[in-house]
């Protein structure tokens, strides 16, 4: 009786193996192929970041060497096939920072507006809007600039309510530079060292206030 039983499961499982190997065969290529698919798609993605890495650097290094032809070269390259990484928007940022430093705003917010359009991190976008507004206000485009820092990321509440509060200030507009100074300082923990700052620019406030009545 046992021995009918084994052979009656045997011949199931040889029955159900008949009518079901070809899928349980593909699934198992399907499986690896998505397998290996993954890897490739992994290596291609490191080594894509890698030579994006490498020519950040050796555009930093071009800048030192005050090698402009060689830098605008290298970034254009970088926007044009790594923009899907960070490097091509640390690159806009640091040309950007460089321009400022010289006083070169025009140049500077060209290089801001396309890290704002283009980048996928939310907190390089973030820096860039808040870095492009202080550069829309050196220019006396203060209203491209507010506009620029309405609804401000949750992390940079702060910085966005801080130069919005100095842009009104330089406007005099007081009350509304108030109301900015104190939801920034708002925003920041007890025990943040900016905190002094934002006072003081508030107590200020007080005194211009004082001195207008």
């Amino acid at each position: 009786m046992a021995t009918y039983d084994e052979d009656a499961q045997i011949e199931t499982l040889r029955r159900w193996w008949d009518d079901n190997w070809k899928a349980l065969v593909a699934g198992l290529v399907i499986g690896l192929a998505g397998i290996f698919g993954w890897q490739m798609w992994h290596r291609h993605q490191v080594a894509h970041q890698l030579q994006a890495a490498t020519l950040y650097q050796d555009m930093t290094q071009a800048m030192t060497g005050k090698k402009d032809a060689d830098v605008k070269a290298i970034v254009e390259r970088l926007k044009k096939d790594f923009d899907n990484t960070p490097y091509a928007a640390q690159a806009e940022l640091k040309l950007a920072q460089t321009d400022v430093a010289y006083g070169r705003f025009d140049s500077a917010a060209d290089h801001l507006q396309w890290v704002v359009d283009h980048a996928d991190d939310d907190g390089i976008r973030a820096i860039a809007r808040l870095r492009l507004a202080a550069v829309q206000w050196q220019l006396g485009k203060d209203d491209d600039a507010l506009k620029l820092l309405q609804q401000p990321p949750k992390t940079y509440i702060a910085l966005y309510g801080e130069l919005r509060g100095d842009i009104l200030m330089d406007r005099k507009k007081t009350t509304e530079a108030r109301s900015a100074y104190q939801q920034a300082l708002a925003a920041l923990p007890a025990d943040s060292i900016d905190r002094g700052a934002l006072q003081h620019k508030l107590d200020n406030l007080a005194g211009v206030a004082a001195g207008q009545s």
